[in-house]
């Protein structure tokens, strides 16, 4: 069975080839999901890092070049990003909560 590498993946995904993206998906989504678990999230809110950070790498696909950052990096900057991102969502809406929602 042929194997395409990740950067091969990446430039169908770019143009548009969902299933590029699913064996990229395929690939990585438990290296994301075993990051969000290490991070103490509960099961729910690692999945979500993952449809995120996937989510991410579609709108994305065309800023990753593979020519200096190979692509697993790339993808687990993605994902600690997406993963700060959700956290600081997390305190901006308990603080809300705490606040009844006023500023």
């Amino acid at each position: 069975m042929f194997s395409y590498s990740d950067e091969e993946l990446m430039k169908q995904i770019v143009n548009g080839n969902l299933a590029a993206f699913s064996l990229l998906y395929d690939r990585y989504a438990p290296t994301v999901m075993e990051f969000g678990l290490r991070l103490n999230l509960e099961t729910a809110v690692a999945e979500q890092i993952v449809l995120e950070t996937f989510w991410t790498v579609w709108q994305q696909a065309d800023m990753f070049s593979g020519k200096l950052t190979p692509f697993p990096v790339w993808l687990r900057r993605l994902a600690r990003q997406v993963s700060l991102n959700n956290f600081r969502n997390n305190i901006v809406a308990a603080s809300h909560q705490g606040d009844g929602g006023m500023q």
